[in-house]
């Protein structure tokens, strides 16, 4: 079993990423992972407000905002991590990327920016516990609840029409 880290954000180093690419499927289909230091790693997130969900039986997608005055740190760390993971992607020859137009977790939120909006995938292994850290079911999240998420990324994809990097839930905890 390979070891996975959980991070801080203060102590994250962009340096200490390494990207691991490989073919998927058919055709075009790239994904390349990202590790740190060789292994696959978590980012816990400041608290967080459900701003939307879109719910299946076994997942949810959520977008969620956080002040970025308060959470600076945070969104300071999504902007470097973005602009590495362009960066990288500017070295490769993949065919269908466009600089600049790598779909990422955040959602820009005009001019005048207060909050971020990031958009958390969910997977049927994401686990969500209440504040008693009981297991709760995604289906007890709701719009306007405050969640603590525990982030990792499931590396770029590519492929004939796009190319993205989006964050993706291991757990969630609802506050």
């Amino acid at each position: 079993m390979s070891r996975s880290l959980i991070l801080d954000v203060d102590t994250f180093k962009i340096s200490k990423l390494s990207y691991n690419k490989s073919k998927m499927g058919l055709g075009s289909s790239i994904h390349i992972e990202i590790l740190y230091e060789g292994a696959p790693f978590f980012i816990q997130f400041p608290s967080c407000k459900v701003v939307s969900i879109d719910s299946t039986h076994n997942k949810c997608d959520i977008v969620a905002s956080f002040d970025i005055d308060t959470y600076f740190k945070y969104y300071q760390f999504l902007q470097i991590f973005d602009y590495q993971i362009n960066e990288y992607l500017d070295k490769l020859e993949i065919t269908n990327y466009n600089p600049g137009h790598t779909e990422t977790s955040i959602i820009e939120s005009g001019f005048k920016k207060t909050s971020i909006y990031l958009k958390i995938k969910t997977t049927a292994n994401t686990k969500y516990f209440d504040n008693e850290k009981r297991k709760i079911h995604h289906y007890e999240i709701n719009v306007g609840d405050t969640i603590i998420p525990l982030l990792t990324t499931k590396g770029i994809f590519s492929d004939s029409t796009e190319t993205n990097q989006r964050w993706t839930a291991k757990q969630i905890l609802k506050m």
